[in-house]
């Protein structure tokens, strides 16, 4: 649900009408390919876990991308991100590096 957000934002933002039709196609077609997962009370456990360990060491992470984290991890599913350095901060995550994001 995160990602979702973070991808429809892009489209709110957006300064022409042809970008934002663009930009909506494309989330359109991700979203018909995949899953949205739920946010609930395992996932929240999850997030405040990372938060605090994180905090406790002095290695935070993006807000949004501490609920990313969290789903992930509830559903023991691997993460491909271009954020490598954030996500690797987050004990048990397992992360796959998009390509060419380096």
């Amino acid at each position: 649900m995160i990602t979702e957000s973070e991808l429809k934002v892009g489209v709110h933002r957006t300064n022409t009408g042809e970008r934002r039709a663009r930009r909506s196609l494309f989330i359109l077609t991700v979203l018909s390919n995949v899953i949205v997962l739920p946010i609930d009370s395992k996932v929240a456990d999850i997030h405040a876990g990372i938060v605090a360990t994180l905090t406790r060491n002095g290695t935070t992470i993006g807000p949004h991308d501490n609920w990313i984290a969290a789903t992930a991890l509830k559903y023991d599913y691997e993460l491909l991100t271009t954020n490598v350095a954030e996500f690797r901060r987050v004990p048990n995550l397992r992360i796959i590096e998009y390509p060419n994001s380096s």
